[in-house]
């Protein structure tokens, strides 16, 4: 038999996710002491690694096929001035001839191809207007959605070139037959056939194994739809029905493993509380500008239904599991506050003389994409006369020279600034009431040590009850205005707001010997319940 594999089809490089977590997880340390472990879902351990006696699926971090995000699609008639909304979504008008719209959806950037084009899968829709539905035809595949409601899920098959495919799954929800509007949700990995340089799970079979008995699943670290949501693209019901379903299948994948017989340790995370809480604050927040009572009549409700659902299955887990000899602990690492204004910090630092501008005014409002160019983030900012600027969620940067591409401060001066900055950034006020709008603002070497201090923020700012940090200057824009009201439904937020007003919780079945534990206590914890000894490098402290 001869082989003929062309050379052209084989690239001389292939995209490989990197993980940049330091240190060595509490499951690892148990696992080399011979301690078997489950671990669902633990948000930054994308690309899963092997690690003795244990099983995992990755959580918060694990990309799309695109590799962002969650790069969700809307296809309709409506004409928009740009294909690209602020968080990442794609929007792309189409033409309905007779009942029938022939289109595309985006699949992930052929890295075989130079430039790394898109690749594009043809679909066609035949809408069923008088019986509001619609019927989504992809390859082979075909299923009837019904207005206001999502599909099951689609699978992909994106061919890179005639040896290099991808498989990626997700759902469609037929928002109008007239006019016509159609969702698709992010394009995750499918757990039943991951690419070569993917890992969702260790062992790599996991995945699927789960797949197997509880069907596709949702394999993106950030799972709810709430990009789309905020950006009106889906509305509230659809966005509940979704996390509801979501929630639900996770809770099963839960029983089905804690109820085998193969761990010492089971650590289990869901992010449905947070992402309800995200969408849906405003509906308890009467002075928040979104807040609508007759919605909020219909909405609110929303809260005690899940966290009953959540306390009824910790409940399940108590019952079934939990005895004098297990040890449960239940916590958040975070909990909220209104997210009534919008703080646009770099344009704070245009006013006060931190930073210098080419021209008047920015260049646009930036989106998901930019912070994924490889071009230059900031065209507008002449960083020749830039002493500081912002970027991510109440992270604060100087431009240092020797350290920063164009840099300016010098190092000796770089104290007196982080400590002028931070004194005049607490000095900051609302216009409108006098209100103070951070509550702290901190310098990086008050906060933090070891071998990511580097990495840190020279300053880290921590808004006053009901601030936060703006959208664009989360990407490092500069728009127009100090505050400004919040008019997006991501109403409620944890991120850049000071951690005095966004404590987590912390629940225990054994009594602890700290008032206030702190989330770097609990990897000792587990160790020390599990008899393995403590690495020298961790934090905190055993609670018990």
């Amino acid at each position: 038999m001869t082989v003929f594999v062309f050379k052209t089809w084989v690239p001389k490089e292939l995209p490989l996710p990197v993980l940049n977590r330091m240190g060595k997880t509490f499951w690892s340390v148990a696992g080399e002491a011979g301690i078997n472990s489950t671990i669902i879902r633990v948000p930054v351990t994308f690309p899963a690694e092997d690690f003795p006696n244990g099983k995992l699926l990755s959580g918060l971090g694990v990309p799309d096929v695109r590799q962002t995000n969650g790069t969700f699609t809307v296809w309709e008639t409506k004409r928009h001035n740009t294909t690209d909304t602020e968080m990442g979504g794609k929007l792309i008008q189409v033409q309905v001839v007779g009942n029938r719209v022939d289109t595309y959806l985006l699949g992930p950037k052929n890295f075989t191809v130079e430039g790394k084009p898109d690749v594009k899968l043809p679909f066609s829709v035949e809408i069923d207007a008088a019986n509001k539905a619609a019927t989504i035809h992809v390859g082979e595949q075909t299923q009837t959605v019904a207005e206001g409601e999502f599909s099951d899920f689609f699978t992909f098959d994106f061919k890179l070139n005639p040896i290099i495919g991808l498989q990626g799954i997700a759902k469609f929800a037929l928002i109008s037959t007239d006019p016509f509007k159609l969702y698709l949700a992010p394009v995750n990995f499918s757990p039943k056939k991951q690419p070569p340089t993917v890992r969702i799970s260790t062992p790599k079979d996991f995945a699927a194994a789960l797949a197997e008995d509880h069907g596709l699943y949702k394999t993106l670290g950030w799972q709810e739809e709430t990009w789309a949501l905020n950006e009106n693209q889906i509305d509230e019901t659809l966005f509940l029905a979704d996390l509801k379903e979501n929630f639900q299948q996770f809770e099963d994948i839960l029983m089905d493993q804690i109820g085998q017989d193969d761990w010492r340790l089971f650590v289990w995370v869901t992010e449905a509380t947070d992402r309800l809480q995200h969408m849906f604050w405003r509906y308890l927040d009467p002075k928040h500008p979104m807040y609508d009572e007759a919605q909020a009549e219909k909405f609110r409700g929303a809260f005690g239904e899940l966290y009953h659902a959540v306390d009824t299955l910790i409940g399940k887990v108590m019952e079934q599991y939990v005895n004098d000899d297990t040890h449960l602990i239940i916590l958040s690492d975070h909990g909220f506050q209104s997210f009534r204004k919008a703080v646009n910090i770099n344009t704070w630092l245009v006013e006060n003389g931190y930073m210098t501008l080419k021209g008047q005014e920015d260049v646009r409002d930036r989106n998901l994409d930019d912070l994924f160019d490889q071009g230059e983030f900031w065209p507008n900012v002449d960083w020749s006369r830039t002493k500081a600027y912002h970027l991510g969620l109440g992270q604060m940067y100087l431009n240092v020279f020797d350290r920063e591409p164009n840099g300016i401060v010098p190092k000796e001066e770089y104290e007196a600034l982080q400590e002028e900055l931070r004194q005049k950034l607490m000095a900051f006020t609302d216009p409108e009431d006098g209100t103070p709008v951070f509550l702290g603002v901190y310098r990086r070497q008050d906060l933090y040590h070891g071998p990511a201090y580097d990495f840190a923020p020279d300053l880290f700012l921590g808004f006053n009850q009901g601030y936060r940090i703006s959208w664009q200057s989360a990407l490092g824009s500069v728009p127009k205005g100090l505050i400004v009201d919040n008019d997006r439904k991501w109403s409620g937020d944890h991120c850049s707001v000071d951690t005095s007003l966004t404590r987590g919780i912390f629940f225990s079945n054994l009594p602890i010997n700290k008032d206030e534990p702190e989330i770097y206590d609990i990897a000792p914890t587990v160790l020390k319940t599990l008899g393995v000894a403590i690495p020298d490098d961790y934090d905190g402290k055993p609670l018990y």
